[in-house]
């Protein structure tokens, strides 16, 4: 794979998706407005605990099939390729149905074991989605194997398109249905709607993945003429052992499994930490699962609009990565790794400063005067960014180098340190449940440094990259200080919050693209691997003058 092809493929995976998270908030914003923060309350452990079962089916196993699947395609061994696929995708199969019935059968224990039980009947409806899901995600893996990511990305929009129509349809009519006894109708009380929208919201998903499912299926029968082609000229004759190949996609995928589950089980130990610490401090349960709401469906989605960038570099990554540790080229193992960091960085550090800038008119827009606990969350989940970004990157690189171990050992020594942080924190009044953001925070900054440090060590390079990290800093710091200026200015001179956010963040886009030409952080090379790269160099030579 071409440095320019893994920009493409990035390039490609990172539209798909802002798309993705754009329509993400475009769903939970009139959704917040409609349940309440006491319904998202309700929404997210229902989703974090469908998460955790989700990344058992499909966390690990995908990158398994992408990472052979390139490995192979990398020796010319494009029948074994064919295998890898065709046995992982039975598998996901399995391992969907038993996620569905444990999550339908269990809804009413999970939601008691992180003491939320009125999010039971939002477990239920999400429930469903395992036996789509898994399908669809092992298709996306072989694709990128073939180094396509375009499908990838055609299915995630049609899925999260479909997920936020059919959601937000099914949230309405169930939050205002009323209960029929007799001859009589009641309305159900305001917690039981909240409950029951929740739960139309959850049921999004179900939706979504089946379309999802539907869409990558039949690029799939359109792409299997030239995938059928280049498996009939395979001129190998060894044939890989079936056993071999599930072997090898257990060992692949275990550790991933293991990393991935990580998170939401951490998330799920947050909802009873802070629920319990915050009732211990005289706070109504009530009010307390309101501000778990807004900290979990307000504040920490936002962080998700730049992550799915960083999260697509990380997905092209690691079959690159793979191909060069395959074929012992060291030296273009080291400048890939050195263009991921790169390309991290870049983005990283200017979002951080942005979204900590503009963190309340960011929410005050969003979700209206329910964000006084928000506001200050999403200011800390800027800082964690940064460090998330690294660990999604250096962990993406440990996978293609075959050290899948090491990111899920560092991840559970970081979350560790987090569930503690979060108990202390979140037991001090004044801190409460930004105690949560905070201890995740401490967490990515551990994971970073030592799978950076295992990183360096195994490979014997350096990143030479200090230089470049400091001046992206500076740009991104000063960015973030002309950005909040603009916006008080505007936001006094036209009253409107829109008005101040938007031209802001318009004002910060230009600031930094200057700086990047102006401080050299962006060289003139850089522009011949991005879309429309030529026409933008006229104006790269302009600002260098």
């Amino acid at each position: 794979m071409s440095k320019k092809s893994f920009i493409s493929g990035a390039v490609t995976l990172g539209i798909a998706g802002i798309f993705v998270k754009i329509l993400g908030f475009l769903f939970r914003i009139p959704l917040g407005r409609m349940i309440g923060a006491g319904g998202m309350g309700d929404y997210a452990p229902a989703y974090d605990i469908y998460t955790t079962v989700l990344v058992f089916a499909t966390a690990g196993i995908p990158v398994a099939i992408s990472k052979m699947v390139a490995e192979r395609c990398a020796i010319g061994q494009y029948k074994n390729a064919g295998r890898v696929f065709d046995l992982s995708r039975k598998i996901m199969w399995v391992l969907g149905i038993a996620g569905f019935i444990i999550l339908y059968f269990g809804a009413g224990i999970f939601a008691s074991l992180v003491h939320m039980e009125s999010s039971e009947l939002a477990i239920k409806a999400i429930s469903p989605t395992l036996l789509f899901a898994p399908i669809m995600s092992s298709y996306r893996g072989y694709f990128q194997g073939w180094q396509k990511m375009e499908p990838t990305a055609i299915s995630q929009m049609t899925e999260q398109l479909f997920r936020v129509i059919i959601g937000l349809s099914a949230a309405y009519i169930m939050y205002n249905t009323h209960y029929l006894y007799g001859n009589e109708q009641y309305s159900v009380s305001t917690d039981v709607a909240q409950s029951r929208g929740a739960a139309g919201a959850c049921f999004g998903a179900v939706g979504g993945a089946i379309f999802g499912l539907i869409v990558i299926v039949l690029i799939f029968r359109f792409n299997k003429n030239e995938m059928k082609q280049k498996i009939l000229g395979d001129t190998s004759n060894y044939m890989e052992p079936g056993k071999d190949i599930v072997k090898q996609i257990a060992l692949i995928s275990a550790p991933i499994i293991l990393a991935a589950c990580v998170m939401p089980l951490v998330n799920l130990a947050d909802v009873a930490i802070v629920m319990r610490r915050l009732t211990e401090n005289g706070i109504e349960y009530a009010t307390a699962k309101s501000m778990f709401g807004e900290l979990t469906s307000f504040a920490a989605p936002i962080i998700g609009m730049p992550q799915i960038i960083i999260q697509a570099i990380a997905v092209g990554l690691v079959p690159l990565v793979s191909a060069s540790m395959k074929l012992s080229k060291t030296d273009r193992l080291h400048s890939e790794i050195r263009m991921g960091y790169r390309a991290a960085i870049i983005i990283m550090l200017p979002c951080s400063a942005g979204i900590f800038a503009l963190a309340k008119p960011i929410m005050l827009l969003f979700y209206g005067d329910q964000v006084d606990n928000a506001i200050p969350c999403l200011e800390v989940y800027a800082v964690a960014f940064v460090f998330l970004s690294m660990t999604i990157i250096t962990t993406a690189i440990l996978q293609g180098i075959g050290k899948q171990n090491i990111p899920v050992i560092n991840l559970i020594i970081g979350l560790s340190i987090k569930i503690l942080a979060t108990w202390i924190l979140a037991g001090v009044s004044a801190i409460n449940v930004k105690g949560a953001a905070i201890g995740t925070v401490v967490a990515y900054i551990t994971t970073t440094v030592l799978d950076i440090r295992f990183l360096k060590k195994t490979l014997s390079f350096k990143l030479l990259l200090n230089r470049m990290i400091f001046k992206t800093t500076a740009a991104s710091l000063i960015m973030g200080v002309v950005v909040f200026g603009v916006y008080l200015i505007l936001e006094e001179i036209t009253g409107s919050l829109a008005i101040g956010l938007l031209v802001s963040i318009m004002v910060g886009v230009v600031i930094y693209g200057f700086e990047l030409v102006i401080w050299k952080i962006l060289k003139e090379e850089d522009l011949e691997i991005i879309p429309m790269g030529d026409k933008l160099k006229g104006l790269f030579k302009y600002i260098k003058r």
